[in-house]
């Protein structure tokens, strides 16, 4: 992955302004500190355009809580599919269930999720604004795409 950093770093920033308007920008001294701060310790899977192999998504999940902490198409390749497959990429690694908070304003995201399977167990507050704490599993009780 050090070769991704900086293409990642760049995909993270970018996409994070286009998903939360509402917040204020911030300045990051260095992009590539702020993705490795914000990944730390997790496993990231980055998913790259077949004919360029350039970055255009990424998800990364706290294995030991199975807790998907960012989750991230390039805004210009949303809509092909590329956040399904990044989905798909932890069911072969981790089994379920898995968790993830999605904030209350980013409904394209919130709609994303439903439209998989995730259902919310709570809500909770952040200083980005309010959130749904959102599962998946495959429990017989529970209808996921």
């Amino acid at each position: 992955m050090p070769s991704d950093l900086v293409p990642l770093a760049q995909l993270f920033a970018r996409t994070r302004e286009a998903a939360f308007p509402w917040l204020t920008a911030t300045k990051v001294k260095s992009l590539e500190k702020e993705f490795q701060d914000q990944t730390a310790g997790e496993t990231v899977f980055v998913a790259a355009d077949k004919f360029s192999s350039s970055v255009v998504g990424f998800v990364s999940v706290w294995e030991p809580a199975r807790f998907l902490h960012h989750l991230y198409v390039s805004p210009e390749r949303q809509g092909e599919g590329i956040g399904s497959q990044l989905l798909a990429s932890i069911t072969s690694r981790l089994p379920p269930p898995y968790q993830l908070k999605c904030l209350v304003q980013n409904r394209r995201a919130r709609a994303f999720y439903q439209r998989h399977g995730w259902y919310p167990i709570t809500v909770g507050q952040s200083a980005e604004g309010d959130y749904e704490l959102l599962e998946w599993s495959n429990r017989p009780d529970r209808s996921n795409a």
